[in-house]
């Protein structure tokens, strides 16, 4: 990546930090993304897109570590399937031994460790994983560019990285882990 790309990924990094709202591109749109742990900037983003909150939100991971901190039940025969589809868009719904804000009411958290370059070099130097779900409001189409997310959401994304979204024309496909069903 260009020295350009790289300072524009290390500012969306200290937005993070911030506990604030960022935008980038990912396989099929743009997302907005912050800290998982970051609850206030998790709600920002679901009154955003004007989300319901019972929906929780994809994390995209760059590598295996960043699956640490959410406390996932994942077997050796379950990583061999996590890792046969990763990285790419595919996303699991992994199981965890304890509620996060992220989880869903089966307890279940959203992950897809991502293939497209610059998402994936903002996961390397944030060193985590990230909060990304599509970068609009909801029920509406998907943004494709910096300029779509500055048309839905004005200055209340305190930075966008832009850049190319990846080829994929429909979101990621979605699978439950436990039953290796496909959601979506």
């Amino acid at each position: 990546m260009n020295s350009k790309v790289n300072l524009a990924i290390q500012n969306c990094v200290e937005q993070i930090r911030q506990g604030r709202i960022i935008a980038y591109p990912t396989e099929s749109c743009f997302g907005l993304g912050c800290d998982p742990n970051c609850i206030d900037a998790i709600e920002k983003i679901y009154q955003l897109k004007h989300r319901p909150q019972q929906m929780p939100f994809i994390i995209i991971i760059s590598e295996w570590a960043h699956l640490t901190q959410f406390d996932c039940i994942i077997s050796d025969e379950d990583k061999t399937n996590l890792l046969a589809s990763w990285p790419g868009p595919t996303t699991w719904l992994i199981p965890v031994k304890s509620s996060h804000r992220l989880s869903s009411e089966q307890n279940k958290i959203a992950v897809r460790m991502t293939a497209h370059p610059i998402a994936k070099a903002l996961c390397d130097s944030w060193a985590g994983p990230i909060v990304s779900t599509s970068a609009n409001p909801h029920g509406m189409p998907s943004a494709l560019t910096a300029h779509d997310v500055e048309a839905y959401f004005g200055n209340a994304v305190d930075s966008i990285l832009n850049g190319q979204i990846g080829t994929r024309s429909k979101p990621s496909d979605i699978f439950d882990l436990e039953t290796k069903k496909q959601i979506r």
